[in-house]
């Protein structure tokens, strides 16, 4: 699954509602959410500014999530999803994607604090491919 949005800096993602109002979305409903879901989930990417407080609630319930610690340019945020993308979409596992995706942010010289961290309780992200 990927989301990409807006955060707040509390840690919530930010969603429109039918009349156009914006939502702010807890991360215990974001876990409660996926923990309904059941474990068919393997990786939930949050490409939104701070929600790495989200990635932290629903990691229980999902193998591999990325989250963002901090505000994100929009530029590193595709540079480095073209990447992890890319990667995944030749074979590589979750954690080489990841560090590919790193990677790239170095290579384009882009700020480092907009790299995204990965979690994963269940299982080692290094044997998750799709």
């Amino acid at each position: 699954m990927h989301f990409s949005g807006h955060g707040a800096e509390q840690g919530q993602i930010l969603l429109e509602d039918e009349q156009g109002q914006v939502r702010l979305v807890q991360p215990q409903a974001l876990a409660a959410l996926f923990a309904a879901l059941g474990s068919g989930i393997r990786l939930v990417f949050l490409n939104a500014c701070f929600s790495a407080l989200q990635a932290r609630a629903i990691v229980p319930h999902v193998d591999c999530v990325l989250g963002m610690p901090a505000e994100t340019e929009d530029g590193a945020s595709i540079t480095f999803a073209t990447s992890f993308y890319q990667a995944l979409a030749y074979g590589r596992d979750v954690q080489t994607a990841f560090d590919l995706g790193c990677v790239q942010i170095d290579l384009d010289n882009l700020d480092e604090s907009n790299k995204p961290t990965l979690l994963a309780e269940r299982v080692d992200p290094r044997q998750v491919i799709f």
